[in-house]
C-alpha cells in the first residue's frame, strides 16, 4: 500500500477483534496533517465521507478518535482546529491537548503540524457512534474522554458493534434478547 494512503473501507476491518484492531493501527497508513488538501478529505475513492477518524502524535500514538456523521470528513476534521473561542464546540482538540499538556494554544498549533490522520470509511447505515466508542475503548486516546471501562464485552468483533442498532446507542453492554411469552 502506498504511503499516501490514509483512508480504509471499514469493511476491511469488520472481522477484526480488539488485538486485530491494535496491529492496524500500528501497520495502517497515515498523513501528516500539513501535507493534507481539502481535496484529500473531500473523496476517498468513491467511499463514504462519513466515519471515524484517528489523530496520531509525532511518535505514531493514537491521541484521539472521533466520528463523521452529520458533516463530511472535509467540514469536520478542520472544526478540530478552529480556536475562536475557548468554550465552543469546535476546536476541542486543540483544547484538550492545551489542558492535558499543560501548553500555550499557539504551542499546541505548532505540536499539530505533527499529527497524522488515519480515517475509516463506514456506510452511514452502521452505528458509527458505536464504533467510534468501541475504537476508544480499545485504543484509549490521552485526549478522549472514556466513560466506561468494558462496555463490549459481549461483542469480539468491530462489525457485531458496527451492526448495533442506533435505538441501542448507549446500551452497548446490554445486547438485546427477545423474550418469549
Amino acid at each position: 500500500m502506498s504511503n499516501d494512503v490514509f483512508y480504509y473501507d471499514f469493511k476491511e476491518l469488520e472481522e477484526v477483534d480488539e488485538e486485530g484492531l491494535k496491529r492496524f493501527i500500528s501497520t495502517c497508513g497515515k498523513k501528516r496533517l500539513q501535507s493534507i488538501t481539502v481535496l484529500d478529505l473531500a473523496y476517498f475513492d468513491g467511499l463514504s465521507t462519513n466515519g471515524v477518524y484517528m489523530f496520531f502524535d509525532s511518535n505514531d500514538n493514537v491521541i484521539y478518535v472521533g466520528k463523521c456523521t452529520g458533516r463530511c470528513f472535509v467540514e469536520r476534521i478542520p472544526s478540530h482546529f478552529d480556536i475562536r473561542c475557548e468554550h465552543n464546540m469546535f476546536g476541542t482538540l486543540m483544547n484538550k491537548y492545551v489542558a492535558v499538556n499543560g501548553v500555550s494554544v499557539q504551542c499546541a498549533l505548532k505540536s499539530a503540524r505533527e499529527f497524522s490522520l488515519t480515517v475509516l470509511c463506514c456506510d452511514i447505515n452502521l452505528n458509527i457512534k458505536e464504533i467510534e466508542r468501541y475504537m476508544q475503548h480499545v485504543l484509549r486516546p490521552a485526549l478522549n474522554s472514556i466513560k466506561s471501562k468494558s462496555p463490549f464485552k459481549h461483542y469480539t468483533t468491530l462489525g457485531a458493534v458496527a451492526n448495533v442498532p442506533k435505538s441501542e446507542e448507549g446500551a452497548i453492554n446490554k445486547p438485546s434478547a427477545k423474550k418469549s411469552k
